[in-house]
């Protein structure tokens, strides 16, 4: 039996769809992404992720035999994804074994990583246990910029070195995926990220807007540079994709998804200088995502969307207590898919923005 994951895009062309009467994703009531979170702790010292951390007790972590369970109930439930996160996944323990597990199970299992902890042989047993997707946090071609954002010097060279080799020839095939943190330090160095991600031979860049930092707005662009990556910077993006992109299908979606970002006809220059990012409470109409998405964090606690790994509201249930399948659809979790969360308006996770660089499908024997 083979596994099998394809690059793809989550984008929903929100410009155009916000007023209509459809949903962002129309997608059935089974948790179709899921994303896992052994440990939150991390190498790096990125200050956008202080907002989420926290410490678990060590004698509340969840086993591997619990996690063994949690898996099976979610492909009982229909799921199909796996993502698994952290902090930095790498430094849990029994990494290898959840990635082996899930897979057996039919799980598609992606994972986020900001690559110090990988080298060559360990990059290569996650592959061969399954992981079929590398989400790897880049967030400027600039080696200085994105060793002082993430808070660890030596962190680019080490990753770009790493997987410009290993990519040359790779012993197990995956898609590669850069993520990069749109924000006031790389919003006019997208041209050279795109080029970065092709000497990597990615699959995909994606572009991803800063959570939660309206408050302190240490990395939001003021609306002085809203209007220049309006006016300047999105020509030269176009531009770049133009040159870039001989795929008809795929230079049309990444030119529209460009265009979406900080669309000052859809939202206004001073919503999102201040992380607003949706115009009205409309978007609590739109938004599916706590309809087929769930983080469980390393205590056992379930998250029914991203926003509350910040206000930690509400936990709708943990792994300790009860199963999935009677967490899923209990009273508190359907009352947030009714009324969602107060700050829906400064969450970006509809937002999402990718360059595919090529269509492709990546299989595992399981």
């Amino acid at each position: 039996m083979k596994i099998s994951n394809e690059t793809a895009s989550f984008f929903s062309n929100y410009v155009l769809d916000y007023y209509s009467n459809r949903k962002f994703n129309e997608i059935g009531k089974e948790p179709n992404a899921v994303v896992i979170k052994p440990t939150l702790k991390c190498v790096a010292n990125c200050k956008h992720c202080e907002g989420r951390l926290k410490d678990f007790e060590s004698k509340n972590l969840l086993e591997i035999n619990e996690y063994i369970s949690f898996f099976k109930d979610l492909v009982d439930l229909g799921c199909k994804y796996l993502c698994i996160s952290g902090g930095e996944p790498l430094i849990y323990k029994d990494l290898l074994k959840l990635v082996d597990v899930a897979t057996q199970l039919g799980l598609i299992v992606s994972i986020n990583t900001n690559g110090w902890l990988l080298d060559n042989e360990k990059l290569n047993s996650l592959l061969k246990n399954g992981v079929l997707q590398v989400n790897l946090s880049l967030d400027s071609p600039d080696s200085d910029m994105h060793d002082s954002l993430r808070g660890l010097c030596g962190l680019f060279n080490k990753v770009t070195n790493l997987f410009y080799t290993y990519n040359q020839k790779r012993e197990y095939d995956y898609i590669l995926n850069i993520r990069m943190i749109l924000s006031k330090y790389s919003y006019r160095k997208l041209p050279e990220m795109i080029d970065l991600a092709i000497y990597l031979n990615a699959d995909i860049l994606s572009i991803d807007m800063i959570e939660n930092d309206y408050n302190c707005k240490e990395f939001l662009l003021n609306e002085e540079d809203i209007y220049t990556f309006n006016k300047v910077e999105k020509g030269r993006i176009f531009r770049k994709i133009e040159t870039i992109l001989n795929d008809n299908k795929l230079r049309k979606a990444a030119l529209e998804q460009i265009q979406c970002i900080y669309d000052t006809n859809f939202n206004s220059e001073s919503n999102y200088a201040n992380g607003i990012y949706w115009p009205d409470e409309n978007i609590k109409n739109k938004c599916t995502i706590p309809l087929s998405f769930m983080i469980l964090e390393g205590d056992g606690s379930i998250l029914p969307c991203n926003n509350v790994e910040y206000t930690r509201r509400p936990i709708v249930g943990n792994l300790k207590q009860q199963s999935i399948k009677q967490i899923w659809n209990n009273e508190n979790w359907n009352i947030f898919r009714k009324d969602k969360d107060i700050y829906c308006r400064f969450c970006p996770m509809n937002m999402s923005h990718s360059i595919i660089l090529r269509n492709k499908r990546v299989y595992r024997d399981i």
